[in-house]
């Protein structure tokens, strides 16, 4: 058993048989503590300095010592260049105590963020790379809730209210997913928020691949499905083959929840371009989205 950092929290983790727990199983016993390198640039983030366009090496391990990530050099105390720049209030570090912590209204979290590759992650033993924990979250609650027999899930929106109310509980550090969806009881939201997860990336999955590739795959042109998809990052590969086997899921159970392969295509292609996609592009390549995402769909139940 290793105890692992993961951005701000910890987990403890079965290196013999892939389990992670937020919490030492009772009678284990851990080994080390080892730092989740994906996360180190999402720690420069937080101690990034906006006016000189610099960010502040330093990471706090363990809540104990300093460690300079780019020279190796450890200190016990606060290295000075943060302590100087907090005091001026030029950044904030989650990782400082006391009088030297500006206060902020709320806590910087690693769930929805806009890269994969910055999101806390959890192991599926289905997974070879880990796979962002606000979506293995959001999937836990929706099948607790049956989404998956719900008639138009992902069609359908929740309380607009409520899922504000939720969303900010995540994202500010008040609660963690669970404890935030505990309480849920419409399965319209987690799955919302999923979508939203996706919309969220910048650059979203179909800004990386391009249209004109989407159109290349819908034209069963090359490049092919597969080398699309080893073009894709790790972390954003990861998550997508993740979103196609959870659409497979949904698609299986059509005869109830009413969404077959061109519903669910429709409403999650035209969350796989980001925000900053330009409207009447957008308009142009939905259609062309929209197919091809069911052709991800068909590529991955036929390979997995």
């Amino acid at each position: 058993m290793k105890r692992v950092q993961n951005g701000e929290r910890f987990y403890y983790w079965n290196t013999t048989t892939n389990s992670t727990f937020w919490s030492l199983p009772p009678g284990e016993e851990y080994q080390e503590t080892l730092i989740v390198s994906n996360n180190v640039k999402h720690i420069k983030s937080k101690l990034f300095d906006g006016k000189s366009a610099r960010y502040f090496p330093w990471l706090n391990v363990s809540g104990s010592y300093w460690w300079n990530i780019e020279t190796d050099e450890t200190l016990w105390d606060i290295p000075e260049d943060i302590k100087k720049n907090i005091k001026a209030g030029k950044i904030y570090s989650p990782f400082l105590k006391g009088s030297l912590k500006k206060k902020a209204n709320k806590k910087e979290t690693n769930y929805f963020t806009s890269r994969t590759s910055l999101c806390e992650t959890t192991y599926l033993d289905t997974y070879h790379v880990p796979i962002p924990t606000i979506l293995v979250t959001l999937k836990e609650h929706l099948l607790r809730l049956h989404g998956d027999t719900s008639e138009g899930i992902f069609r359908m929106a929740p309380s607009e209210s409520q899922m504000g109310e939720i969303r900010t509980l995540i994202t500010t550090g008040a609660q963690t997913p669970d404890e935030a969806l505990a309480s849920c009881v419409d399965p319209n939201l987690p799955a919302t928020l999923i979508k939203q997860f996706f919309r969220g990336l910048q650059p979203g999955i179909f800004n990386l691949l391009g249209n004109n590739l989407l159109v290349q795959i819908l034209q069963d042109k090359e490049p092919d499905i597969d080398s699309a998809i080893l073009d894709l990052d790790d972390s954003d590969r990861a998550a997508f083959m993740w979103l196609l086997d959870l659409v497979s899921d949904i698609k299986a159970k059509q005869g109830i929840n009413k969404m077959g392969l061109e519903g669910l295509a429709v409403v999650f292609s035209v969350n796989l371009w980001d925000d900053n996609t330009d409207p009447l592009q957008l308009q142009s390549v939905t259609v062309t989205g929209s197919k091809a995402f069911e052709k991800f769909v068909i590529w991955r139940e036929n390979n997995n």
